[in-house]
């Protein structure tokens, strides 16, 4: 299992992240963690702040997350702890505050 700190920072993507057992896939690049051993940290991958920690074999980290400016709100939460997600497998579900797409008249969409 992982628990990760989104750490969001504005830009022109969203970032995409899932797992399967001990491998973290982060926009398409795969990082196994199997190597580090319960106890154990490391550090130094790409997008992955800091440490990364194995206690009791649950993965602590802290992952750089892109998201899109033109389709998310302007003012997100200020609360660390919407940004820490437990992931299992399969993907996380994105804590950043979307706007509102309407469709007008013409049948065309906006964001609001």
């Amino acid at each position: 299992m992982f628990k990760i700190t989104l750490s969001p920072i504005a830009g022109t993507k969203d970032t995409q992240i899932s797992a399967s057992g001990s491998v973290l896939t982060i926009d398409g690049d795969e990082v196994d963690f199997s190597e580090i051993e319960e106890g154990g940290s490391a550090e130094g991958f790409d997008k992955i702040q800091g440490v990364i920690k194995n206690i009791d074999g649950v993965y602590f980290l802290t992952v750089l997350y892109n998201y899109n400016l033109e389709t998310s709100e302007l003012i997100q939460s200020p609360n660390i702890d919407d940004y820490v997600v437990k992931l299992i497998k399969g993907e996380i579900k994105s804590p950043i505050i979307k706007r509102q797409v309407i469709e007008n008249n013409a049948g065309e969409t906006e964001n609001v």
